[in-house]
């Protein structure tokens, strides 16, 4: 009978279309707001994942995900798989154009939140994701996730920032949770797209992190270079690899460690 049922709401939920509960277009003067309220049925969205997670705010959760990754200072092989199931999620979008005759340019606004139940099947943890994201011209963004565990009476809070400016982004982030709310994990990164296209990304890039309660403040200074490609003609499977040099606190001292990173990441 559990089979049953679940097989229901997954056929549901895959070839179900979104709900438009609200779709209004307002113009004034050199503005124009559009707003948007729904409800999202998709299990699987497209969505680009040949950017690496920090520099991809508009990244949306996998419905399934197989990932096989080697890391040299580690040496060791490492494959994982998840299993996400989408429940119907609450979107509200407004997007805001404005027309400057001073520049002959237009200025792009949006804001997003987004709330979203998941189950994930693989150990069964049901959750709930809200996201608030805006972006301001394709030049800045900034992204606010809260995860909250009713099953665990437990949440996580991450606080994201991006600047892009041509083929350079900066990034910020804060992250903290219900058990650790003054152990808080933060860091920054600096990074350079040497090349990107449809299916290839090739970037170069400094990162560091530290936690408030751990002394010093940056334990972990990161240079790498990275080529992300999709392979086997298909868009969902991307490879990477990655060549860095640490510099990382370990015990009393900091120690330097070059090393490479493979992986190949499949997800729908």
């Amino acid at each position: 009978m559990k089979k049953i049922v679940f097989f229901i709401i997954f056929s549901l939920l895959l070839f179900s279309k979104d709900i438009s509960l609200y779709e209004k277009i307002k113009s004034k003067n050199n503005e124009i707001i559009q707003s948007l309220i729904k409800i999202k049925f998709k299990l699987i969205e497209k969505s680009n994942n040949l950017l690496p997670n920090f520099l991809n705010f508009q990244k949306e959760e996998s419905f399934f995900k197989y990932n096989i990754s080697y890391d040299s200072t580690k040496n060791k092989i490492k494959n994982s798989v998840n299993v996400r199931l989408k429940l119907p999620t609450f979107e509200t979008k407004s997007h805001i154009d404005t027309n400057s005759t001073s520049i002959n340019r237009t200025h792009h606004y949006i804001i997003k939140l987004t709330v979203r139940p998941i189950i994930k099947l693989k150990p069964f943890t049901p959750y709930l994701k809200i996201k608030l994201l805006q972006k301001d011209n394709e030049i800045f963004s900034n992204l606010y996730t809260y995860s909250y565990y009713p099953v665990k009476k437990k949440w996580d809070f991450k606080d994201e920032y991006k600047v892009s400016v041509k083929k350079f982004s900066t990034t910020i982030y804060l992250h903290t949770s219900k058990e650790e709310l003054d152990n808080i994990d933060y860091g920054l990164g600096i990074y350079y797209l040497i090349f990107k296209n449809e299916k290839k990304v090739f970037l170069t890039g400094y990162s560091n992190s530290g936690i408030t309660t751990k002394k010093p403040t940056i334990s972990l200074h990161k240079i790498q270079l990275s080529f992300r490609t999709h392979i086997l003609n298909s868009k969902r499977t991307v490879f990477e690899a990655t060549s860095y040099l640490k510099y990382e606190k370990e015990n009393l001292n900091f120690t330097f460690k070059p090393g490479i990173y493979l992986s190949i990441t499949y997800q729908i």
